[in-house]
């Protein structure tokens, strides 16, 4: 499947997974009450948001957990995807990012799509996102374990296999996945559109 993936979907993929949290400020005191820090987001999405629905709210306090999971995931969602048709770059990252929490069965927000209609770009990038917190926590072993289990419920088979061969470094810096980037390349242009964005008259800092 990715050996043949088209240039511009390889491109597509590469923003969804850099942007993958833009707007995930649109509701920071549910997330906080979920959650906690960002750091602990980042556990609590890899364990819980990509889980089966009877287990992904089973152990939170919060009263109709899983109504206000969709809630939160939805408005992340919308908010992303207003602000990434701001930036430059490919058309498809603004649409794919617009579900970002899909799961492979259909049960995930805030479109519920399933399998294939689900962006490419969006099956990998979940994946990258709970695999990410799990090899640093766990151990590549438990987390593959964890990846086995989400096969074909959560995730794509064919992303699941092929993350079999990806291992992550405690050493790999930002600029060497930046150089990672496909051409044309954005980053600059991001940077660029952020900057004046925020110093155009009206915008809070």
């Amino acid at each position: 499947m990715f050996s043949t993936c088209p240039p511009a979907e390889v491109a597509v993929t590469f923003y969804v997974a850099l942007l993958r949290y833009l707007r995930c400020t649109a509701d920071a005191p549910e997330v906080a009450a979920l959650a906690g820090d960002e750091i602990e987001l980042a556990r609590t999405v890899a364990l819980r948001v990509m889980d089966s629905t009877d287990r992904r709210t089973a152990t939170t306090p919060v009263p109709n957990a899983e109504r206000v999971m969709a809630a939160s995931m939805t408005a992340h969602c919308e908010a992303a995807a207003l602000l990434a048709r701001w930036l430059p770059g490919p058309a498809g990252v603004a649409v794919a990012i617009r579900h970002a929490f899909e799961r492979w069965d259909g049960s995930g927000h805030p479109g519920g799509l399933q399998g294939c209609d689900i962006p490419v770009a969006v099956r990998v990038a979940i994946v990258g996102r709970d695999v990410e917190p799990w090899e640093r926590d766990l151990g590549a072993e438990a987390t593959a374990a964890r990846r086995r289990g989400r096969r074909g419920r959560a995730y794509g088979p064919a992303v699941r296999a092929a993350c079999r061969h990806v291992r992550l470094s405690d050493d790999l810096e930002s600029a060497q996945l930046l150089a990672g980037e496909p051409d044309p390349r954005w980053v600059p242009m991001l940077f660029t559109a952020s900057i004046m964005n925020r110093s155009r008259p009206g915008r809070t800092r």
